[in-house]
């Protein structure tokens, strides 16, 4: 009777997992890594913008050495990098620049010429002018609902268009079956909230013709949060999976494991020591474990049988979240015009 017992909990936990499978059609490709000078600002734009975070990954010569600063809020954000060469045309001004405005009554026209960019993308192209002081070659395009522009004072048009070509999204690619938790993810003082945009999901499993639908929660309070799947199914099965973050305490001590080194995917440049436990042999129940300590925070993420590949995807693919109604929050060295 046990051994039916482990094996009903087993389909139904598949089962489980299949159902999320289907709720993560069109999910988001995996968060790309900016150019290096980006680094210092990406603690800054991500969890202060609702809008989608895209910085290019290349950058002409002439950004070698420099580091961007930023301002941002909920409907915009600025970066730039400072030229930290004599001024030229006796004049300060920033060599490159990455604007993002959310559309509104407000927002300027486009101008320019217009040029094809990948993806799909138009832009608009203005070329730098020449007067006492040289003024930035630009690129504009709109991508849905945002007006982005990337800019190198007294650029080229290839090197701007390369600028449009490379961008990546940072942050956000965030799965649909996660979205409700965010009101109670909000509670937490933790930053960044990180979640998955990857799930290691079986797929074609139904329990005679029902397909089950797992409970998604989470509870969050100023020190950690916990999201967890488990089935509906009126059983005694386990749990799929958890998603935890805890403030490290001192008692805490040092992460249980196999060492592993994780490249997580906001973070541009370096790799975050992690440590993944395999499930426990012959146990039907037992979850996979990989953990990481970020920013003064231990993440781990817990899944039903999962492989040390799988667990290592799930901890990379993690991005941080966004939340309505951030307030304006500027880089710390800003002092934006």
């Amino acid at each position: 009777m046990k051994t039916i017992k482990t094996a009903l909990q087993h389909i139904i936990c598949a089962s489980a997992l299949a159902f999320l499978a289907a709720s993560m059609s069109g999910r988001a490709a995996l968060a790309g890594v900016p150019a290096p000078a980006f680094r210092p600002v990406l603690s800054t734009l991500i969890g202060h913008t609702t809008i989608p975070i895209l910085l290019p990954s290349w950058l002409p010569a002439e950004a070698t050495g420099r580091w961007a600063d930023s301002l941002a809020n909920a409907d915009s954000y600025d970066v730039w990098l400072p030229n930290k060469s004599e001024h030229l045309g006796n004049a300060p001004h920033d060599w490159h620049t990455v604007e993002a405005e959310r559309v509104g009554p407000k927002t300027p026209p486009v101008e320019g010429v217009r040029v094809a960019l990948s993806g799909g993308r138009v832009g608009y192209y203005l070329a730098s002018e020449w007067a006492a002081r040289p003024s930035p070659a630009t690129v504009t395009w709109t991508q849905r609902g945002v007006q982005y522009m990337v800019s190198e004072y007294a650029g080229t048009k290839e090197d701007v268009v390369r600028m449009a070509n490379s961008v990546v999204r940072v942050g956000g690619g965030m799965l649909p079956l996660f979205r409700p938790m965010l009101t109670e993810l909000s509670r937490t003082k933790i930053r960044p909230v990180l979640l998955p945009t990857y799930l290691p999901l079986p797929g074609g499993f139904l329990f005679g013709r029902r397909r089950f639908k797992p409970d998604v929660g989470a509870v969050a309070n100023d020190v950690d949060y916990d999201v967890d799947f488990s089935s509906r199914a009126d059983v005694d099965e386990p749990d799929v999976a958890y998603f935890e973050a805890e403030r490290l305490r001192p008692d805490m001590g040092t992460s249980e494991g196999v060492p592993v080194n994780l490249p997580l995917s906001f973070v541009s440049t370096g790799l975050t020591q992690a440590y993944y436990a395999a499930p426990e042999h012959g146990n039907s129940s037992s979850l996979a474990q990989i953990c990481w300590d970020f920013a003064g925070t231990r993440y781990t993420i817990r899944w039903l049988g999962g492989s040390r590949m799988q667990m290592i995807r799930m901890a990379e693919s993690c991005v941080p979240v966004t939340f309505e109604g951030s307030s304006g929050t500027r880089g710390k060295n800003a002092s934006r015009r």
